[in-house]
């Protein structure tokens, strides 16, 4: 309270002080664009809950990353999941003393960071302190060349006569020429799959419209949540804007998302679905949504195309606002790469919890969301087809699940041909070792092709 009455008191002297006139070289300045880094967006967004969480996860890791550590950012994140603990927080962030600040008043407003701090001193207190700021950078340069020129004080070795040193340039040049001349690998690993070329697809095109951005938490706060909702919303309905149909599904759609959106919650979630066609993911999904949030019944349209992100929407298109299904194989491949497109726009939203409602039979289809979670910092758990329908490997049992009224109606009773196909190509999770590690490391076998 001190420390506001301050604030105020300075505020209200700069207000009543004289304004001086802008020298010239400040009008330049003024006109100026001025670079904004995290550091700079947690000191704007101070106290914007709608997007403080957001830019402080940024500034972590912006400062973990300064200081040579953002290998620990990923332990912060886990800091924060379930239980907040906020002793670990503070191990990582001390000497922030500008980010405990932020984490108190976040995420841990009962904690006595004092006294925590006090333990953690005396934990470490026979041990090397860290500095109180990094070394600049002009300290180390200089460091660096005296080391390779033998000290700073002793002499330094004669420069080539002009002669030599032409010649020795002549010598490179001829060098890099003949580098140049040598045969090169190819850009592409020839080993390593690539998506292929269709003909005739009327998807043709379509990645230009989505603008591929590297996944990143200051990616996502320079862009913004509306941005980011406004990419979502034209990615899932590409073929209506162009026909100017479904206006009323996708206004509830940005309206849902924005709502959702301006309520940040940690730890956010995503779930990685796993399971053939009728085994229950969609229903699953919306089921664990519905137990977690309050939707109303007319919003059940605009929550599922939010937090459920399945393959199967990029298929249908609507027409007014009746969805018409058909589903083409030779579009599958375009249908995947957009809705990994589809969630990380959602997780840059900042879109909570997320499901991936796909087959996922194999370990490398699951290796993009995985990725795409610890960039954007959402923690993956993974549903195992077992954990959602016992008999999800019954043949039979799941061809006679998908002989519904509304299945039928839209065309999406799956084949029990292409149902066993799927079940053989199930790979399991391993039992020895950590089944992310396992999915991070799984490779896509060269002409393999989805399910």
């Amino acid at each position: 309270a001190k420390m506001d009455s301050l604030g105020e008191e300075a505020e209200a002297a700069a207000a009543a002080a004289p304004a001086q006139p802008p020298s010239k070289r400040a009008r330049t300045a003024s006109l100026l664009p001025v670079a904004r880094t995290p550091q700079d967006e947690l000191a704007a967004a101070d106290g914007e809950d709608e997007v403080s969480a957001a830019t402080f996860l940024a500034s972590v890791k912006s400062r973990l990353l300064e200081w040579g550590k953002v290998e620990q950012y990923h332990d912060f994140v886990l800091a924060l999941a379930g239980t907040v603990d906020a002793r670990a927080a503070v191990r990582i962030l001390r000497g922030h003393d500008d980010l405990l600040r932020v984490f108190r008043r976040k995420f841990a407003p009962r904690a006595n960071l004092m006294a925590i701090k006090a333990e953690l001193d005396e934990e470490n207190a026979d041990g090397p302190r860290p500095p109180s700021r990094p070394p600049p950078g002009g300290l180390v340069k200089r460091e660096l060349v005296k080391e390779e020129l033998g000290g700073g004080g002793g002499p330094r070795p004669p420069s080539h006569p002009p002669s030599v040193k032409r010649e020795t340039v002549k010598a490179e040049k001829a060098e890099v020429k003949r580098e140049y001349l040598k045969p090169r690998p190819p850009q592409w690993d020839p080993r390593v799959w690539r998506a292929p070329v269709t003909i005739g697809d009327d998807s043709d095109g379509e990645e230009d419209e989505v603008e591929i951005q590297e996944a990143s938490i200051a990616t996502a706060v320079q862009k913004g949540k509306d941005e980011c909702i406004a990419q979502l919303a034209k990615v899932l309905f590409q073929k209506e804007r162009e026909n100017h149909a479904a206006a009323r599904v996708r206004l509830a759609l940005v309206h849902y998302a924005t709502r959702v959106a301006a309520c940040p919650r940690f730890p956010r979630r995503l779930y990685i679905l796993r399971g053939a066609p009728g085994v229950g993911k969609t229903e699953y999904a919306m089921q664990q949504l519905l137990d977690y949030a309050d939707v109303a019944p007319d919003e059940h349209e605009a929550a599922r195309l939010t937090h459920v992100c399945g393959e199967d929407d990029f298929f249908g298109e609507y027409v007014g606002d009746a969805l018409v299904y058909r589903y083409e194989g030779f579009r599958l491949e375009s249908a995947s790469r957009k809705n990994e497109a589809r969630v990380r726009l959602a997780m840059e939203a900042g879109i909570h919890p997320l499901f991936v409602d796909c087959t996922n039979e194999r370990l490398w289809e699951m290796r993009p969301y995985v990725l795409l979670a610890e960039r954007l910092g959402y923690v993956v758990d993974v549903v195992e087809p077992r954990q959602i329908c016992e008999k999800w490997n019954d043949v039979h049992w799941l061809g006679s699940a998908q002989e519904t009224v509304e299945r039928k109606r839209l065309g999406k009773v799956v084949p029990k041909g292409v149902i066993g196909a799927q079940l053989q190509a199930f790979e399991p999770l391993p039992k020895d070792q950590d089944p992310l590690q396992a999915i991070r490391a799984a490779v896509r076998p060269r002409h393999a092709a989805r399910l």
